[in-house]
C-alpha cells in the first residue's frame, strides 16, 4: 500500500498522491483511483478510503483535494477525508473525484448478530440495557465488558431455576416477573428500586433478588434517572400502581415529592391500572377502562403527581414512555405519540405539534411500539421494524440530529417479534429466535 504524510512518492515517471486537505496545484493527471480495506461493513463500523491521483509528470506535484460522495447516505456516509460510516443495511457506491477523473467502489452494509447459543422470544422494551428471554423463561443480557463493541448475550449469573415471563431493563437495574407474578430484580437498589422497602446504596447484585415484599404483580416498569432509578408495578390483588425510587419529577406519583422514596407506596389516588410504563421523569399506565394516564413531567402535560388523561387513542392496548415523549397503540395497531417533538419523534411531518388528531405514520399498523430518547420505533403486524425521529438508531455520532419525519425501515428484510434500544444501538429478536443489532 502506498502511504505518504508529506510531499509525494515518485515511482519511475509516475507520481502518486493521496488524500489531503491542502489545495491542489494544476497538473496533468492520468487517473484517480480509490482503494478501501474491504467491500463490506457491519452497521456502525467505519473504514478509511484512500484516494490516489496519478500524473505522468513526477516534478512539482501538489497534494490534491478530493471530492467524496455516497450514492445512498441512508446506508453509507463518507466525509471529506474519506472516512466511510455504515449506518443501515444495504448497498451503496462511494466515489472519489478530482476534476474530470473519478473512481468508485461498491460497499455492502450488513447487520451483526451478537454471539449467543440461545434462541429468544423477547427482548426488553425499555431504553437501556439489552436483555432477552428464552422460550423457557431464562434471562440473558448483552455483555460488552470485554471490549467487544457488539458483545454477547450471556445467561444472567446466579439466576438458578428462576423462570421469568416478562423482562424490563435500564442501565442501572433490571426487573422481571415470574409466572406467579412474583417480582425479581437485579442491579442497583440504592433507593428501593426492588420495591422491597430497602436501601442498598453501596452494593449491586448481578443475580435476581426477590423484590416486592412478597407481593404479586401483573405489570412492572423500570426507569433510569440521571443519578439513579425507580420502579413501578401493578398489584394483582387490587390493580393499584405502586412505585419507589428516585422522584425528582413526581414520577412516583407522590403528592408532595421527596427527591427519593425507597418505600413502595401507591400512586396518588390509589390509581388502578392494567399495565404501567415509565422511563425517566414520567410514568404512564393503562387504566381499567383502557385509557392512558400519565404523571410526572416531560410529556407536555405539566408536572403533576396525580394521573392525568393523556392525548392518546381510546381504547389503548399498549404504552411506551421515552425520555420526553410517550406513545400508545390502539387495538387496531394505530400508533399515536405525545410530548416533545423537537426531533420528529411524534411522527408528524414537521417538528410542530398539531392540536388535534395524531399522525398516520404512512398507514402502518404496529404490534408494539418503543419510545426512546428522541426517536420512536415500532414493529409492524407483519414483523417489519420502522423508526422515526432523530436518525435511528443514532449509532454514528455524525448522524445525530438528522430528523426523519417519515418512518424508516430498519434491519432490511428481517422480521421481528420485539425490539429494544439505547443511545447507541437498536436490537431485536427475529422470528427465528436470533437477536440482531444495528
Amino acid at each position: 500500500m502506498l502511504v505518504a504524510r508529506a510531499g509525494f512518492l515518485a515511482l519511475g515517471a509516475v507520481s502518486v498522491l493521496i488524500a489531503c486537505e491542502e489545495p491542489t496545484r494544476s497538473t496533468d493527471l492520468s487517473g484517480v483511483y480509490l482503494r478501501t480495506p474491504g467491500d463490506s461493513l457491519f452497521v456502525g463500523q467505519t473504514m478509511r478510503g484512500v484516494a490516489v491521483a496519478v500524473s505522468d509528470d513526477s516534478a512539482g506535484v501538489a497534494w490534491p483535494s478530493f471530492e467524496w460522495t455516497s450514492s445512498d447516505t441512508l446506508v453509507v456516509v463518507v466525509d471529506s477525508v474519506g472516512r466511510v460510516l455504515a449506518t443501515a443495511p444495504g448497498r451503496a457506491r462511494i466515489a472519489v473525484a478530482l476534476g474530470a477523473w473519478r473512481d468508485e467502489r461498491d460497499v455492502s452494509v450488513v447487520l451483526r448478530r451478537p454471539a449467543s447459543d440461545a434462541a429468544f422470544t423477547m427482548t426488553s422494551a425499555e431504553y437501556g440495557r439489552h436483555c432477552a428471554l428464552t422460550a423457557s423463561g431464562t434471562a440473558y443480557c448483552l455483555d460488552t465488558a470485554d471490549g467487544d463493541s457488539v458483545g454477547s448475550y450471556v445467561r444472567l449469573a446466579g439466576a438458578g431455576d428462576i423462570t421469568l415471563t416478562s423482562l424490563h431493563a435500564v442501565t442501572a437495574h433490571q426487573c422481571g416477573l415470574n409466572p406467579a407474578g412474583a417480582l425479581f430484580c437485579w442491579g442497583v437498589n440504592n433507593v428501593g428500586q426492588f420495591l422491597n422497602n430497602v436501601n442498598q446504596p453501596f452494593r449491586a447484585t448481578a443475580a435476581p433478588a426477590a423484590g416486592g415484599n412478597g407481593g404479586r404483580f401483573i405489570s412492572v416498569a423500570v426507569g433510569d434517572s440521571p443519578s439513579t432509578g425507580h420502579t413501578c408495578a401493578v398489584r394483582i390483588a387490587d390493580s393499584v400502581v405502586v412505585c419507589a425510587g428516585y422522584n425528582n419529577s413526581r414520577q412516583l406519583g407522590r403528592p408532595t415529592p421527596p427527591i427519593q422514596d425507597s418505600i413502595a407506596q401507591p400512586v396518588s389516588g390509589n390509581f388502578r391500572a392494567r399495565s404501567v410504563a415509565t422511563l425517566r421523569s414520567s410514568t404512564c399506565a393503562i387504566d381499567l377502562d383502557s385509557r392512558a394516564y400519565c404523571w410526572g413531567s416531560g410529556l407536555g402535560m405539566g408536572n403533576s403527581a396525580t394521573p392525568q388523561l393523556a392525548s392518546s387513542p381510546s381504547p389503548v392496548s399498549a404504552l411506551s414512555v421515552g425520555i420526553n415523549h410517550a406513545c400508545a397503540l390502539a387495538p387496531d395497531g394505530r400508533a399515536a405519540c405525545w410530548g416533545n417533538n423537537a426531533s420528529g419523534q411524534l411522527g408528524y411531518t414537521s417538528v410542530a405539534v398539531p392540536p388535534s388528531s395524531g399522525p398516520t405514520l404512512n398507514g402502518l399498523r404496529f404490534s408494539s411500539v418503543l419510545a426512546g430518547a428522541s426517536f420512536t420505533c415500532g414493529v409492524t403486524v407483519q414483523g417489519r421494524v420502522y423508526c422515526w425521529g432523530d436518525y435511528p438508531p443514532a449509532i454514528v455520532s455524525t448522524r445525530r440530529g438528522v430528523h426523519r419525519f417519515e418512518p424508516q425501515a430498519m434491519f432490511g428484510s428481517l422480521r421481528f417479534v420485539s425490539i429494544s434500544a439505547d443511545a447507541n444501538r437498536l436490537c431485536g429478536v427475529a422470528t427465528t429466535g436470533a437477536v440482531w443489532c444495528q
